[in-house]
């Protein structure tokens, strides 16, 4: 089910569309966490510079697809193209946040016709999420 994106998510998507880095970077608490191809950013310093160097690497976009709203936690279906092998992918945005006005935490989960072969039908590969799961490498890394 479809439902509307919290504001903090709204403008960190809108900002992506833009490449404004310190407007997405601004949605973000102080003591925020992003995991994203097995690497941990701790802290505003760190996600800025991850921001900088996936935008610099991918020029990747995101097309906002679905969103999953459950408290705190958002789970948020993009097609996200960009320079990297197999683009356009689906990326799930897990995100959770913290008193709902900053993102605190963000993982990604993704699912590829190259990453689902040999794959029960809707499994999808993890490639980083919360400690406690199930993981998963799919490398995207340009070659």
């Amino acid at each position: 089910m479809t439902q509307e994106l919290p504001p903090p998510l709204k403008r960190y998507f809108s900002s992506k569309a833009t490449e404004d880095i310190d407007a997405m970077v601004s949605q973000f608490s102080e003591r925020a966490v992003v995991r994203d191809e097995n690497q941990t950013h701790t802290g505003l310093a760190a996600i800025r510079a991850w921001m900088e160097e996936t935008m610099r690497k991918y020029h990747d976009t995101a097309e906002v697809s679905d969103v999953s709203v459950d408290g705190e936690k958002v789970r948020v279906a993009a097609l996200v193209s960009g320079n990297f092998p197999g683009s356009p992918v689906t990326l799930h945005f897990n995100f959770t946040l913290d008193d709902g006005d900053r993102i605190g935490h963000l993982a990604f989960e993704m699912l590829t016709p190259e990453s689902a072969k040999g794959k029960p039908p809707g499994r999808e590969i993890v490639i980083d999420v919360e400690p406690g799961r199930e993981r998963a490498a799919f490398d995207i890394m340009p070659r």
